[in-house]
């Protein structure tokens, strides 16, 4: 970390610019995976904590993406991510009408 050769100091700032297409679930792991730019990836605990940030070559990002052990997150998951990510939780009714 020291060295400055992982990418966590952009986690939040990749996470805040990312759209629904770059933000994918980890099905071994269950962890959200942020895709940034220069091939960040930022990966999240479903409770919205960073666990690690790597860089991949953009052929390991679609290998993953192409075997499909990173599949497309629901579009709403990345304001949710967002949100427990900044510490603030969105509240929602258990039954919205």
């Amino acid at each position: 970390h020291e060295t400055g050769s992982r990418p966590t100091r952009m986690a939040l700032l990749d996470l805040a610019k990312a759209g629904p297409d770059q933000l994918y679930v980890d099905r071994r792991h269950g962890t959200r995976v942020v895709v940034g730019d220069r091939g960040r990836c930022h990966v999240f605990s479903p409770e919205g904590k960073l666990v690690t940030s790597v860089r991949y070559a953009p052929a390991s990002i679609d290998k993953k993406r192409r075997t499909g052990a990173w599949v497309p997150a629901d579009p709403e998951e990345l304001e949710g991510l967002r949100h427990l990510a900044a510490g603030t939780e969105e509240t929602r009714p258990d039954n919205p009408e």
